[in-house]
């Protein structure tokens, strides 16, 4: 778990944007220098005091300069794209050395510390200029560097992290160390972070070591496997399962690594919970460190599931249409992460079962990612359609830290919570939440979370347009790798689920219907006649309405059925609903 943020704050550094960073990384070439914009912020060391305190003066822009070392990007802006911590501030009067123990924080969604995802260049955080001595007398440097190179100028002192850091993820402590004389009252320093950057979408853990099973092709029959060895990959990228069947996926191993594929359901939006909650896309039954990654599970009920002995876990690069109850199932309440997901479930993440488990010390990452409380025909409990909320959370559910990421609810929940849960945030940063409900976004919502902005509200057409962009960019950046074979699921909802049998004169008659690339159409019928015209548009998300006159039908019993088809012409009609006609 993170420690809390301290209020030593070594050092805000050049502030740049993130579309410059990106700019930057794809534009420059073998040898030339990263790219510098912003402005610095001044730190200053009380020695007598041993504190340290950083202020934002008006500094001039920072030229580029220099070759650089081996970064990619100089990154800055305390509490905006990194944030440098200090503990066990103090001062040594008999060595005359003045320390800190630093960390270095990445805000960013890029991974810092590694060009590629997998290899390793670490964060090199060098000063820019200083230390100079502001109030006593004598001559302050810098003592333990761990080398001294070209960044902006030359001759600059670095301390290298040597790790990747992720979204939110703070480095190990380090101690920095100056030599100064105890004339020296007060001095202060500039520094900036220098580091290779890669894209969200770089990791992979098929570049880890160990054996790799290899699937692929459509796979009716489930695959179980509950002996792998420690660090085996199975590389399921071809593979659509197709199974129909409850657990198509369920594995066991240390350190395992399930990349790519398609789990695909057919089970009707009318499906009630109580069945689809028994259903589970891949099911991790033991094992800690395992990652399952760029896979599309559609139309089931838990989409990954992690049980008692799974800790650590990774979901990563995948997407959720149309999940039916916990898209990422987390009911023993571990410790684990979800990083650059889409999803549209009923219930997003799911860690209160009842379980006599308590992981109120554990902590649950979510970050860079799209999630959507999309509301199901079938519920637990509550209003239909309805979802349990965003986070099915409770007393003994783990910790919460938030980075990057957007989050859509449509209505309120049967169930809380919609908001991060009272108590479980430790850390949170630059979140959207879009609300499309009637009146005010129900829960407390935090601004701020330790003097960063936590999340920003959005409502009405301006959170949809945010919400349908962020979507089309994910979904450009994560294309669909394998054939669509199957057809849409689609049920009557009213007259089905709810609503009168009974028609008579203007009626609503609504289908759901739902495809794991996208429903191109639904078509309503009565007896096998069309009625009306093909609708192309859902809205609310699933939902087909057409204003039907029922008076063009002479009185009596018909069948009323809807038939989704999706974009490459697979087809499915309803199970049909016996109507009146009574006018």
């Amino acid at each position: 778990m993170p420690r809390a943020l301290s209020s030593h704050c070594l050092c805000a550094i050049a502030l740049v944007s993130l579309l410059d960073l990106v700019a930057g990384c794809s534009e420059r070439g073998p040898g030339m220098g990263p790219s510098v914009t912003g402005q610095l912020v001044a730190c200053m060391a009380d020695v007598h005091n041993a504190t340290l305190s950083c202020r934002t003066p008006g500094a001039p822009t920072v030229a580029q300069s220099g070759s650089g070392i081996s970064g990619d990007v100089i990154v800055g802006g305390q509490g905006t794209n990194v944030e440098l911590s200090s503990t066990n501030v103090g001062y040594n009067a008999a060595t005359g050395i003045f320390q800190a123990d630093v960390t270095v924080q990445n805000l960013m969604t890029q991974i810092l510390g590694t060009p590629d995802g997998s290899a390793v260049t670490g964060v090199n955080v060098f000063f820019y200029s200083g230390p100079n001595v502001v109030a006593g007398s004598g001559e302050v440097s810098v003592a333990n560097a761990d080398g001294v190179g070209t960044f902006t100028g030359t001759f600059q002192p670095y301390f290298l992290y040597n790790e990747a850091l992720a979204t939110g993820q703070r480095s190990a402590l380090k101690t920095w160390e100056w030599t100064v004389p105890s004339t020296v009252v007060r001095f202060a320093f500039q520094v900036l972070v220098d580091a290779a950057a890669a894209p969200v979408t770089a990791t992979s853990c098929l570049n880890q070591a160990g054996s790799t099973i290899t699937l692929s092709g459509v796979q009716t029959s489930e695959y179980h496997n509950a002996n792998l060895a420690e660090g085996t990959k199975i590389d399921a990228s071809a593979a659509q399962f197709t199974t129909g069947t409850l657990y198509p996926v369920r594995i066991s191993g240390s350190n395992i690594c399930v990349h790519g594929g398609e789990v695909i359901g057919q089970w009707p939006p009318s499906t009630p919970w109580d069945f689809m909650f028994t259903t589970y896309g891949v099911l991790v039954d033991t094992g800690s460190n395992v990652t399952v990654e760029n896979v599309w599970i559609f139309d089931y009920g838990n989409g990954v599931s992690f049980q008692q002995n799974a800790a650590n876990w990774t979901v990563r690069h995948a997407y959720f249409p149309y999940g039916r109850d916990g898209c990422v199932e987390n009911d023993y309440q571990l410790s684990g992460t979800v990083d650059d997901v889409l999803m549209e479930c009923y219930s997003p993440f799911a860690a209160e079962a009842g379980y006599p488990v308590d992981g109120s010390n554990n902590l649950q990452t979510i970050r860079n990612s799209l999630v959507h409380a999309q509301p199901m025909d079938g519920v637990f409990s509550g209003s239909v359609p309805g979802t349990v909320g965003i986070f099915e959370w409770g007393a003994t559910s783990p910790q919460l830290a938030l980075y990057h990421n957007v989050f859509r609810a449509d209505q309120n929940s049967n169930e809380l919570y919609l908001a991060p849960p009272p108590g479980k945030l430790v850390d949170c940063f630059d979140n959207v939440m879009i609300w499309e409900g009637p009146a005010s976004f129900p829960e407390p919502l935090p601004d701020t979370f330790n003097g960063r902005p936590c999340f920003t509200l959005l409502t009405g057409q301006a959170g949809l347009d945010y919400w349908n962009s962020a979507v089309a960019q994910w979904k450009a950046d994560h294309p669909a790798a394998l054939t669509d074979i199957a057809p849409p699921v689609v049920s009557l909802f009213s007259p089905g689920v709810v609503g009168s049998t009974t028609l008579t004169g203007s009626v609503n008659l609504t289908a759901s219907a739902a495809d794991d690339r996208a429903v191109a159409g639904v078509q309503f019928q009565l007896d096998a006649q069309n009625v009306g015209p093909e609708l192309t548009t859902d809205s609310p998300p699933t939902k087909y309405t057409i204003v039907w006159d029922s008076t063009t039908m002479p009185n009596g019993t018909y069948t009323l059925t809807a038939t989704a088809r999706d974009a490459v012409g697979h087809t499915t009609t309803s199970a049909g609903v016996a109507v009146t006609v009574s006018n």
